[in-house]
């Protein structure tokens, strides 16, 4: 299951947030100033081009304060503690890739979350109380929508009762996660497709420019080079699609 967060920094409890600053332990003095930071933002709205009266926000962290994203973490953590919490009373056995390999139930990256677990109702149910307790502990939301879930295996019957537990698109596998597609071929040109494509169509709208070659260098090097290296950096690359990266910049430049 992997979650998509809705509006996350917009709709974080002010309360929840010194509630879980305290429960880590956090100096007094320092919970307070960390909370006169959140609370004292204030906003204003162009409407025809002209600033609106100034509000004061009853919730949500600033966008672009670099605070902003530890404490999102730490308000994150509420919900892996909630699903460690259901694991060790029994309640959930997450997913067991192999025999005596330890149960996966959980995988978090500030709001990229990826769940595991059994295809049972059971499971399921357990997984959607465990969020809506978040939600309303938070204010923070799952957007349905946007939220998917892959079957390993699995009964379509089952399919269909676990994704409307839950609300979640259905999808197949290999999906993503942080961009990078989860397989276990991850040398086979298919999974690289989608970045030469990305490559080519970059370069096709440029082609309809007049650049000269240091301006082709300079698109070469900041984007051509740049654009494969995010997968490059978590997954081997065969010889073939490596050419090919290289074909579509000489080509271009």
């Amino acid at each position: 299951m992997q979650l998509d967060i809705a509006k996350a920094y917009d709709k974080v409890n002010w309360i929840y947030i010194k509630k879980v600053l305290t429960a880590f332990g956090f100096d007094h003095n320092w919970v307070r100033w960390v909370m006169a930071l959140v609370t004292t933002s204030s906003f204003s709205i162009l409407v025809n081009g002209s600033p609106s009266d100034i509000f004061i926000p009853s919730r949500g962290v600033r966008q672009g304060d670099p605070l902003s994203p530890f404490l999102f973490i730490l308000m994150m953590e509420g919900l892996g503690r909630s699903i460690k919490h259901a694991k060790a009373t029994g309640k959930i056995k997450g997913l067991q890739l192999s025999k005596n390999g330890q149960a996966m139930t959980h995988q978090q990256f500030v709001d990229d979350t990826m769940q595991e677990g059994i295809p049972t109702v059971k499971e399921a149910s357990t997984y959607n109380k465990i969020l809506k307790e978040f939600a309303m502990a938070t204010g923070v939301e799952v957007n349905l929508s946007k939220s998917k879930i892959s079957f390993l295996n699995t009964n379509i019957a089952i399919q269909r009762n676990i994704s409307r537990i839950l609300g979640f698109q259905r999808d197949s596998l290999p999906t993503e996660y942080l961009g990078v597609p989860l397989t276990a071929r991850p040398m086979h040109k298919s999974i690289w497709e989608p970045v030469l494509n990305k490559l080519q169509d970059r370069v096709k709208k440029w082609t309809l420019k007049f650049l000269n070659l240091a301006g082709r260098f300079v698109l070469t090097k900041s984007v051509l080079q740049s654009l494969p290296i995010f997968m490059l950096s978590t997954l081997l690359a065969p010889k073939g699609v490596l050419e090919q990266f290289r074909n579509i910049q000489t080509d271009f430049l």
